[in-house]
């Protein structure tokens, strides 16, 4: 089984991410922001072998408003600072979770 934190940053990912992002015309789905992108997951279960359906484009916020109510233990400051935003945020992740 693929490790989530080691694929999230693979090149594979990256590419089928960017093949959501042209679909969906660089726009979140929720809320039409074309900043901050994130390709969410719908499902998990061909993690590493995704088709285009299983996932979506939503922009940070919307991203983390979702993550934010599937963990009601979680602040939504929480949350947010879990995320990484920039460049550099989410190498200090990947370094930090790798």
């Amino acid at each position: 089984m693929i490790k989530y934190s080691e694929y999230i940053v693979s090149p594979e990912w990256h590419a089928i991410r960017e093949l959501r992002f042209q679909k969906d015309n660089y726009t979140c789905q929720k809320c039409g922001a074309k900043n901050e992108l994130r390709g969410h997951h719908l499902t998990y279960e061909r993690l590493g072998h995704e088709d285009i359906g299983d996932i979506i484009t939503w922009c940070a916020r919307c991203h983390n408003d979702d993550h934010y109510f599937d963990r009601p233990e979680a602040t939504r400051e929480m949350v947010i600072a879990a995320t990484p935003i920039t460049e550099a945020e989410t190498e200090r992740y990947k370094e930090r979770y790798g």
